[in-house]
């Protein structure tokens, strides 16, 4: 028996676009996830996606597995063409519940729009020694 959080009546549907790119993919989710647990599995489904693959990317370098991808910045994209309408709203820890409740409902019709980067490894510069 599953537990009712991970009933398909209470998972919502989110499709994500990577900022400035056609990469998307698509999660679900439930409207009391958290913040941290919403970014971090985007963050995984995007580095493991071939819908979120990089153009050419087959002729870069492998990234390292140590060096996981990171969500920057969350917004939902209101599909709503109204003047008394946000066109975007940033997401928050705080307005999270809120806008993944008006996404189930169908308010407004939103995607979400996330700014994707990798996490630079610390201390590939030059080694400073100290006297």
């Amino acid at each position: 028996m599953t537990s009712q959080n991970n009933s398909p009546q209470n998972q919502i549907p989110i499709l994500f676009t990577i900022a400035s790119s056609n990469r998307h993919d698509l999660l679900l989710t439930t409207p009391s996830t958290s913040y941290t647990h919403l970014t971090t599995s985007i963050a995984t489904l995007a580095s493991t996606s071939p819908n979120c693959e990089e153009f050419m990317s087959k002729y870069k370098k492998r990234r390292s597995a140590s060096i996981p991808a990171r969500v920057k910045s969350l917004k939902v994209k209101w599909g709503v063409g109204s003047t008394t309408w946000p066109r975007v709203t940033v997401v928050t820890e705080e307005n999270l519940g809120a806008v993944l409740c008006m996404m189930e409902r169908g308010v407004g019709s939103g995607g979400m729009l996330l700014r994707l980067f990798l996490r630079r490894r610390r201390g590939r510069g030059k080694v400073r020694s100290e006297k």
